[in-house]
């Protein structure tokens, strides 16, 4: 996780953005006041990001990512500031970007509690938790966050603003955009599931556990009934790729950072467990974004690309895209279609690369894009009535 400091720059009130975007000083009359007003979003802009990393620390556990997150609320709204109509609406403008990141941060955590089995457990009369365990939890911050991180986002948000924040419901159901009703709902649910997560207790865990280890003991049984492998040759071969791939650990190699050790572990499975190919077991049915993903990242771990910045892959975007749209004639282009899909890919490779330049899952990002476009130019009276929509998880309590 990068620190803090190495977020993204925030405008300031000296500096609010690109020279490109502020008039020049001398400027007068209606230059003027919109240099002015520039000046005057910027500084309320950084006066909110101390405000901005509290909740964000809330929300997440690790306090770069809460800083990290903040400051990219502040960048984005900044280069959205056309987009905010009236002024005294900043505060809960900005509230809406940050929690709309930590919702996309939270799609790739750890698996989290299923609210319809929660609800089930709690309507069986035979159910029961221990208070005092449950307490004890709760006055630890790391265990309270370890729950807390259990919860589908969308019950994590209210319960965190309005039981740890003190929001009103009013104010927590302007932030996510929903109705007060369904931020009730949420919260009755985040607190049960919070108070189960609480509850849970190292005998459930040795259980999973045991359920997990017979899935391999009967594995290893079927391999040995074949005269293939049994359970100690499946150990042994762990043990074996454990000290093969951490040479770091285990042998002579030295690793001064955990980005040194991650690379040694990315040469010794693409020598020794690929046969030096980079690339040959990357699945072709990967979604596009996906496949290049990985392609980059292999990439760079081989040493084959450089890690560049968001800054130097946003310019390589744009020359990319600006050397396809000149030098042909509209005609030319349409009869060249193979020309003209290999620059497209080459523009995509490149807004995946800067994607991942600023911490994104580019798959999300475009579908995120894509829905918001729709949403946006679904003309009203075509958009499905409200009673026709998916039902939504308080719909059905």
């Amino acid at each position: 996780m990068p620190s803090s400091g190495s977020g993204p720059a925030r405008p300031t009130a000296a500096e609010p953005g690109p020279a490109g975007d502020r008039p020049s000083q001398s400027a007068t009359g209606p230059a003027a006041a919109a240099a002015a007003s520039a000046d005057e979003l910027a500084e309320r802009l950084v006066a909110e990001l101390p405000a901005l990393v509290g909740i964000a620390r809330s929300l997440v556990r690790d306090p770069d990512e809460a800083a990290d997150l903040a400051q990219e609320t502040i960048v984005a709204a900044w280069r959205r500031r056309g987009q905010l109509r009236e002024p005294g609406a900043l505060r809960g403008w900005l509230r809406r970007i940050l929690l709309n990141r930590v919702v996309d941060a939270a799609r790739a955590r750890r698996p989290v509690l299923d609210v319809s089995a929660v609800e089930a457990e709690w309507r069986d009369e035979r159910f029961t938790v221990d208070p005092v365990r449950v307490i004890e939890r709760a006055e630890l911050r790391d265990e309270l966050e370890d729950a807390l991180s259990r919860l589908p986002v969308i019950y994590r948000l209210p319960v965190v603003l309005h039981d740890a924040l003190g929001w009103s419901a009013g104010e927590v159901a302007s932030a996510l955009e929903i109705e007060e009703t369904a931020v009730k709902q949420r919260l009755r649910r985040g607190r049960m599931m919070l108070v189960s997560a609480l509850a849970a207790d190292d005998a459930k865990l040795i259980d999973e556990l045991g359920d997990l280890l017979y899935q391999v003991v009967f594995l290893a049984l079927l391999l040995e009934e074949r005269g293939v492998g049994d359970f100690a040759a499946v150990a042994d071969g762990l043990r074996r790729k454990l000290i093969r791939r951490h040479p770091h650990v285990f042998g002579d190699v030295r690793a001064s950072s955990a980005d040194e050790a991650v690379r040694t572990w990315s040469e010794v499975k693409r020598h020794r467990e690929r046969g030096g190919a980079t690339f040959a077991d990357i699945a072709t049915t990967l979604p596009a974004t996906l496949r290049a993903r990985k392609v980059l990242r292999r990439a760079r771990a081989a040493g084959l690309l450089p890690d560049r910045t968001a800054a130097e892959c946003a310019h390589a975007l744009a020359d990319q895209a600006d050397r396809a749209g000149r030098g042909r004639s509209d005609a030319e282009r349409s009869a060249a279609d193979s020309t003209s899909e290999r620059e497209a890919g080459r523009i995509l490779l490149c807004a995946v690369e800067l994607a991942l330049a600023l911490g994104a899952d580019p798959e999300l990002a475009l579908r995120r894009a894509a829905d918001e476009l729709a949403a946006r130019l679904e003309p009203s009276d075509r958009a499905p009535h409200k009673d026709q929509r998916s039902p939504t998880p308080e719909a059905e309590s």
